[in-house]
């Protein structure tokens, strides 16, 4: 394996298919996870359908609510802010 950085799969990292398209789901901070492609390049749904399947999946992943989420890096990421307090699930 080559040593590139970004193949390397952040530590709680979940690979997950939406809508046809490989995206890994993973922590920034404590607070906040993203998604994107596996590529890094490719757009990531942005439809109400998109974003829905985005946020479930980042709860999932993480057992936490997401409170509020944004696209960044032109479509290619999705952020999401968590409440991780005991039962907010």
């Amino acid at each position: 394996m080559t040593g590139c950085a970004s193949s390397t799969p952040e530590a709680g990292a979940r690979t997950l298919v939406i809508d046809g398209i490989t995206v890994i789901v993973a922590p920034l901070t404590a607070g906040t996870w993203t998604a994107r492609t596996q590529d890094r390049a490719t757009v990531l749904p942005q439809t109400t359908d998109g974003t829905a399947l985005l946020r479930r999946a980042i709860e999932g992943a993480s057992g936490c609510r997401v409170t509020d989420s944004d696209y960044a890096e032109g479509g290619r990421q999705f952020d999401a802010q968590l409440d991780c307090k005991s039962g907010n699930r």
